[in-house]
Order: C-alpha cells, then sequence, then structure tokens
C-alpha cells in the first residue's frame, strides 16, 4: 500500500488549526496544520490524484448530535483541488566560515532541478548596490522546506574580496529568478527581484584560519609566491615571519 499521514489529535484542538462546521452540521472543514501539508505534499503518490486520495477514519471520530459515534470507513476523495501556489523564499541565512547560504521556502521543495545560478547576493536594495551573481554551487535538502547551498570557491572568494557585502544582515539581500527551483507539484519559484530583494536572517562570521596551500620560489627572478587556502589581506603581511628552511 501507499503512504499514509494521521491527523494529530492536536490539529483539532491547538496551534493555529481550525476545524468548522456548515450551518446544516454536514461538512467538516479542517485547516491542516502547516507541517502536515507539508509531509502531504512531498508524496507524489499521495494527495494527487482521486484514485491515490483516501481518509481512514476511525469509529467515533465524531459524534453526532445525539452523541452517536461515527462508523468507521475508507472513503475515496469526491474532489481534489490541485495545488497551483507558487513556493516563494522566506528566509535566508549565510554561513561566511564554510561558504553556505540556507534557504527557507514557504512550502516544500523539490530539490530536482536547482539552479544556483538563478541567484544574487545583494548589497542592497538599491539599484547601484554591489553584487555577485552565483556561477553555481552544490545543494543538499535539509528538510521538507529548507535547504543548504554551498557556494563554489570562486563564488565565496569573490564576496570576501569585494567590501560592504556579505558580512552583515545590513549588507546582505538576496533576489531570485523563478528558474531557480520548484514545489514538490513542480510550480516555479515566485520570483524576487533586486528592488524587492529578500535581508538575511542572520550572518555567521568568518572565524576559519588561512593555510598555506603551497608556494613557488622563482630563483631567477627572486620570486617567493604563496598560495594561500582563502583571500588575505597583502598589507598585513609579516615578512620576518617566513622562513625558508631545507626540511620540514
Amino acid at each position: 500500500s501507499g503512504p499514509t499521514i494521521s491527523v494529530p489529535y492536536r490539529i483539532l484542538r491547538s496551534g493555529n488549526s481550525v476545524v468548522t462546521r456548515s450551518l446544516d452540521a454536514l461538512t467538516l472543514t479542517i485547516q491542516l496544520d502547516t507541517s502536515d501539508l507539508n509531509t502531504l505534499k512531498s508524496y507524489s503518490t499521495l494527495g494527487t490524484s482521486i484514485y491515490n486520495t483516501y481518509v481512514n477514519i476511525s469509529q467515533n471520530a465524531v459524534l453526532d448530535l445525539a452523541k452517536n459515534g461515527l462508523t468507521a470507513s475508507v472513503v475515496r476523495i469526491s474532489l481534489l483541488i490541485n495545488d497551483t501556489t507558487s513556493p516563494s523564499l522566506v528566509a535566508f541565512i549565510f554561513d561566511r566560515n564554510v561558504g553556505v547560504l540556507t534557504l527557507q521556502f514557504s512550502e516544500t521543495i523539490s530539490i530536482n532541478p536547482f539552479n544556483a545560478t538563478q541567484i544574487t547576493i545583494q548589497s542592497s536594495q538599491l539599484p547601484a548596490n554591489v553584487n555577485v551573481t552565483l556561477s553555481g554551487g552544490s545543494a543538499t535538502l535539509v528538510n521538507l522546506t529548507s535547504l543548504n547551498l554551498v557556494l563554489l570557491p570562486s563564488d565565496l572568494f569573490t564576496l570576501f574580496l569585494i567590501p560592504g557585502i556579505g558580512t552583515m544582515n545590513s549588507n546582505t539581500y538576496i533576489s531570485v529568478t523563478n528558474l531557480t527551483i520548484t514545489d514538490a507539484s513542480g510550480i516555479a519559484l515566485a520570483p524576487i527581484i533586486p528592488v524587492n530583494a529578500l535581508q538575511a536572517t542572520a550572518i555567521l562570521g568568518d572565524t576559519t584560519k588561512p593555510t598555506i596551500a603551497g608556494f613557488t620560489l622563482d630563483m631567477n627572478k627572486g620570486l617567493l609566491i604563496l598560495n594561500v587556502s582563502k583571500p588575505v589581506d597583502s598589507m598585513t603581511l609579516n615578512i620576518i615571519k617566513l622562513i625558508l628552511q631545507n626540511s620540514a
């Protein structure tokens, strides 16, 4: 058999969920909890057709006005209204330490396909903002509605090198096109244009120390070329702390 979702008791009694009935008391309308709705949207074989959508109702799940309990039954859906709402990007965090963007969406998303090149990091919403459009990245799902995007080193280094962008909430915004990602139903993301760019929820500071990845010694030109693991401020180099030696 296919997937099932048990609607928890809390859905009828607490939180944002609401149960209403029609005036003739013959129709009950249940506003599903957001987490349950997102779980439902994650299944391709439940809630997508009248042929794969049933409700299993336990005995006495509800009482009539004379206090008689409901008869247990499994009933196929009468009408299915498909999801037509575009998902939206609602929040993001930039971790400068590991070069990861955590993107939070309004509903269940599908990571295939995902196109990082449709994402632009901006310093503000103003037309003259400094911006970096990503050239790629590796995305993995965190949960049904969020993902982690590991930036390419070239994009991360560009953000490090440009002053005034990606260092605090006030200078970190994101804009996206509708080609970035879709929801579980294949509906494209609602675009965020640059002048309405979304501000970062949080920026996690860079605390990773740079390392020497290798070096070149040019005996013809008298050059010592150091290759470092991340961008550095050349003006802070203390030459007297460098020693050339014939063994490790």
